[in-house]
């Protein structure tokens, strides 16, 4: 049971990062040509926005890796699973406090729940 909320966990993190670059992106993009910003203001910008997105997308095949391992008995992605959890986590609710308790960032932090909670304790 444990491994399905894991590999629900890495599922999320994957559709969340493809929505982070084909959805997020144009809309940031009509904002920042709203302002005037310029060309290599916005380039700038899109390559760390879809930098997020690739990473996003490589957080998540590591957490379902793990959690198929888990699946056929095998702890040994569980580290892994962790160290993923422990970035999102960490990343939600700084980007929470930071930012004006902004509830999307709280996502962040019920995905990297869903991927850690389970694994804790496991070896």
């Amino acid at each position: 049971m444990r491994s399905y909320a894991v590999l629900l966990a890495g599922a999320l993190m994957m559709l969340s990062a493809a929505a982070h670059g084909a959805l997020g992106w144009p809309a940031m993009k009509a904002e920042l040509d709203r302002v005037g910003a310029g060309a290599d203001l916005a380039g700038g910008l899109a390559a760390g926005w879809y930098f997020g997105s690739v990473a996003m997308a490589g957080f998540g095949v590591i957490v379902l890796l793990g959690g198929l391992r888990l699946r056929k008995g095998d702890p040994s992605g569980t580290a892994s699973i962790l160290a993923v959890a422990a970035c999102y986590v960490s990343f939600g609710l700084a980007a929470y406090i930071l930012l004006e308790f902004n509830p999307h960032f709280l996502l962040f932090v019920a995905t990297g729940l869903l991927a850690g909670v389970p694994v804790l304790g496991r070896r």
